[in-house]
């Protein structure tokens, strides 16, 4: 099964959403990009029928 691409745009806007979630925090933009990529990457597989990862196996 081929996963979509998630777009540039999308995780800059979640990022964004996370930064002002956060209280616009100086210095955090890495880690706010990274969960946001990490958040719509597990939704995409989510809604797609991907297998759970290792860790998500390994708690039910």
């Amino acid at each position: 099964m081929r996963r979509r691409k998630i777009s540039v745009d999308r995780i800059a806007q979640n990022a964004y959403w996370l930064w002002l979630q956060e209280g616009r925090p100086d210095g955090r933009d890495q880690s706010h990009w990274q969960a946001a990529r990490t958040a719509l990457e597990r939704d995409r597989d989510a809604r797609h029928g991907a297998p759970a990862t290792f860790e998500a196996r390994q708690t039910r």
